[in-house]
């Protein structure tokens, strides 16, 4: 469901807008979704950016750099 449009500023310093979608649920793998979460879609790009908001509603969590981990808690296991 379609929220809102955003004003970016992205990593090269231009300026974008970014469409925001509420999503009913993530499936994170591991039988672990995360639900109600806001998803930034850019245009032109084949990945969008859940971001820490889908993160705190999994807290606490972990992260490690070697090899690329994330742990997370806190998973609605149900669909």
């Amino acid at each position: 469901m379609f929220v809102k449009e955003m004003r970016v500023i992205i990593t090269n310093g231009k300026e974008d807008v970014v469409l925001v979608y509420k999503l009913m649920s993530i499936d994170t793998g591991n039988n672990c979704f995360i639900h109600n979460v806001e998803t930034a879609v850019f245009p032109g790009s084949q990945r969008n950016i859940s971001g820490l908001s889908a993160l705190r509603k999994t807290t606490p969590f972990v992260t490690d750099t070697f090899p690329s981990t994330l742990l997370l808690s806190n998973c609605n296991n149900k669909t």
